[in-house]
């Protein structure tokens, strides 16, 4: 019974992690939204006949695009890591078993 709750305490607070994770990525969202709105108000205002607000909104929305991927475990996720670290051992105890010479 203990142990269920402690299992059920864990995957409780890994969530409240991923939640976390995620609200900042919408905050970054709004924020990007916001002030890449305004840059280009301000660029078609100012200075109608160059365009250089594209180039922050390039710049900044590829990082939120790493941002929202890592938010949504679809970039090296959780499990990718697991996965990853398992083939690695394996690997390892394998090339320790063809290497290490037996006396």
């Amino acid at each position: 019974m203990e142990m269920q709750q402690q299992d059920s305490e864990t995957y409780y607070r890994e969530a409240g992690k991923k939640v976390k994770k995620i609200k900042a990525f919408y905050t970054s969202l709004v924020i990007y939204i916001l002030v890449n709105s305004g840059l280009a108000a301000i660029n078609m205002i100012k200075t109608p006949n160059h365009i250089w607000f594209i180039w922050p909104l390039f710049g900044w929305g590829i990082g939120l695009v790493m941002h929202g991927l890592s938010a949504f475990d679809l970039f090296f996720c959780k499990d990718w890591e697991e996965r990853k670290t398992r083939e690695i051992a394996a690997r390892m105890q394998g090339y320790k078993k063809v290497h290490i010479k037996k006396d």
